[in-house]
């Protein structure tokens, strides 16, 4: 599934509601980029839900019969709001569009879903995306003790496979905001550290003494545990928010897989985005017995690919990232998410560092 190239040179105008998606705007741009070679879109059926920063549709398209070329029947448009949420930070809002735009060049196939057309305007904080409609043929993984080993594996497979594509990318220091500074780990810790009390207040008796002094222990010391992951020649571009909805498997074996949601993208370390995997919305006991195994088969996948990563570096890597688990709630509570999708986050968080000894890491 390839991003295709948006158009060439010049300001475009993004999209501000759904009902601007109609058919004479949709055969425009699907003609512009060599989709529609003749005919025409006659119908655009449009299904609407609303999101936290965007509108969102559904399309059903039906073209003349005189159509010809690559033509998709079903497509996925979403529409920024930015005053939906003022204080969310611009690069949250654009973050799917800035980064289908920087792939809009790339000649192979990476794990995303193929995108039709984008579009964003910095200064007004807008953009749009039309990509293809996976909703018929992939579905998420369901979190669960019954949950399939053979579909965990595809999913690790799903982001080595991106992963590998971009690992030391010379492009990772130009098209995506740039490498990580020198002092980043140590405003992350910073970041932390002032938004902690807040979060503990907010738990109160529902965290037991021990568990506060740990978060607090984590807090003090992940600086130099997490800075020593940001080696230049161990970075590359990661989702940033990979939880294991954001990642996509088809009904037919023999399709791709696709990771979506790009709005936290940035150049990072690969095993944050297995700590999303793996980590805060599996039940307890499959984390245990699972774990593990799935780094390694996501390491042995990596490697297959010519990247040169020790296996010592990522299963350390993945365990600071569930150091780093225990914080991701708290952004959560911070978001103004319901207490109860959250709070068993901080169990299952607490118990992965426990079992993992992880607090070793820190200095």
């Amino acid at each position: 599934m390839r991003p295709v190239q948006t158009n060439p040179g010049g300001v475009r105008r993004c999209l501000t509601n759904v009902e601007e998606c109609d058919t004479i705007w949709l055969a425009h741009t699907l003609r512009v980029h060599g989709f529609l070679q003749h005919g025409h879109v006659v119908c655009v059926e449009r299904s609407v839900v609303s999101s936290t920063t965007a509108t969102i549709a559904r399309l059903t398209v039906r073209y003349s019969a005189d159509a010809r070329g690559n033509l998709p029947t079903r497509l996925f448009l979403k529409i920024s709001d930015p005053g939906s949420v003022p204080d969310l930070p611009a690069g949250v809002i654009l973050g799917d569009a800035r980064f289908y735009l920087a792939l809009r060049d790339i000649e192979c196939e990476l794990p995303v879903p193929t995108c039709y057309d984008a579009a964003l305007d910095e200064a007004t904080r807008r953009c749009h995306l039309l990509l293809e409609d996976l909703s018929a043929t992939h579905r998420p993984v369901q979190p669960g003790p019954d949950a399939d080993a053979g579909d965990c594996r595809r999913m690790v497979e799903c982001l080595a496979d991106f992963h590998a594509y971009w690992w030391a990318n010379p492009r990772l220091k130009t098209d995506f905001g740039g490498l990580p500074g020198r002092d980043s780990h140590l405003k992350y810790a910073r970041s932390i550290q002032q938004e902690l009390p807040e979060f503990l207040t907010a738990l109160g008796d529902d965290l037991p003494r021990d568990d506060r002094r740990l978060y607090e222990r984590v807090a003090d010391g992940f600086s130099p545990a997490f800075g020593s992951l940001l080696r230049p020649e161990h970075l590359t571009l990661i989702n940033g928010d990979a939880h294991p909805r954001n990642i996509l498997l088809p009904y037919a074996a023999a399709e791709a897989g696709c990771i979506i949601d790009w709005q936290f993208h940035h150049v990072g370390v690969c095993t944050q985005d297995l700590r999303h995997t793996i980590g805060l919305a599996w039940p307890t006991q499959w984390r245990r017995s699972m774990e593990q195994h799935l780094v390694r088969h996501y390491h042995q996948r990596l490697v297959a690919q010519g990247v040169d990563y020790s296996w010592d570096d990522c299963w350390r890597g993945d365990q600071i990232g569930v150091l780093d688990n225990l914080f991701m709630p708290m952004w959560h509570q911070s978001l103004q998410f319901e207490r109860s999708s959250w709070l068993p986050e901080v169990r299952r968080a607490v118990a992965a560092v426990v079992d993992l000894g992880c607090e070793r890491l820190l200095q």
